[in-house]
């Protein structure tokens, strides 16, 4: 993953966490084996509170995108990422569907 800044600049480049590249972070967080049911109870929550309030039903949008981008970064981090590996653990979860797994150059 990178963030590149309006002149090309990759943002995560400069980061450290704990003398770290960020990269080395997030496949720390991503190999954790409990990552997967923290990501499956973070959009298992955001579901919960989208449907009990009204006013947010916008929200559920963003949320799906956020736990498919989790679950790339789970996959990335195991090695294991390719289009239907995302949208197999996407419908696997009953909270998103297979079509919300969606990643630019990635078959």
């Amino acid at each position: 993953m990178t963030a590149a800044s309006p002149d090309g600049r990759d943002l995560l480049a400069a980061w450290t966490c704990d003398g770290k590249p960020p990269q080395d972070a997030m496949a720390q967080v991503a190999t954790h084996p409990r990552f997967a049911s923290a990501v499956v109870a973070l959009a298992r929550s955001a579901v919960e509170i989208t449907a009990s309030r009204a006013n947010t039903a916008h929200a559920s949008v963003d949320a799906g995108r956020y736990v498919a981008k989790l679950a790339a970064m789970w996959l990335d981090a195991r090695d294991e990422l390719t289009l239907p590996a995302l949208k197999r653990l996407c419908a696997a979860s009953g909270l998103l569907s297979p079509g919300r797994a969606r990643v630019p150059g990635l078959s």
